[in-house]
């Protein structure tokens, strides 16, 4: 079956227009059921549980990937690059003038702390204190991923007995 039939079944707006292939009438009439309406039924049932298969592994699989690959230390960066665009910004839209008259100044807070912010590179030793993954926060992560896989078993459960209603 391909792609794109599965498709037009999954998102048909009228199942008695939608047609049987022979091989999927021969199961359905194996199964008992003969009426033509049910059998589209049962095929448009068979095209949304593979497309929910399809989706739901992507998505688990994706959340997987990154649960295991991303670390604390990458949004840190993005962070950092961040609060430096912001100072390029203010710098640029202060006028000239303003920047002489405060250098006789003392930096405020906010400046003292911002220059004092690490680099893309560097990472702290205060942000892997503020985080710190306890037993009880890995367990969550793995009750997290497995919950994540229900679905697309499910899916699969409905395609390997699709000829039955119950």
């Amino acid at each position: 079956m391909s792609i794109v039939t599965v498709l037009g079944r999954a998102f048909a707006s009228n199942l008695r227009t939608l047609s049987v292939d022979s091989s999927e009438r021969t199961a359905l009439e194996a199964a008992g059921i003969q009426e033509p309406t049910i059998q589209s039924y049962f095929a448009w049932r068979r095209s949304v549980a593979m497309l929910v298969v399809l989706a739901t592994f992507l998505s688990a699989g994706l959340t997987t990937y990154l649960e295991f690959s991303e670390t604390d230390d990458r949004l840190s960066a993005v962070q950092t690059r961040l609060e430096h665009l912001l100072e390029e910004a203010k710098e640029k839209v202060l006028p000239s003038s303003d920047e002489s008259e405060e250098s006789d100044e003392e930096p405020s807070a906010e400046e003292a702390t911002s220059k004092k912010s690490p680099s893309d590179g560097e990472r702290t030793d205060e942000a892997e204190e503020k985080h710190p993954t306890t037993a009880f926060g890995q367990f969550a992560d793995g009750v997290h991923l497995v919950s994540l896989y229900a679905m697309p078993l499910a899916a699969v459960a409905v395609l390997l007995c699709w000829t039955r209603l119950k």
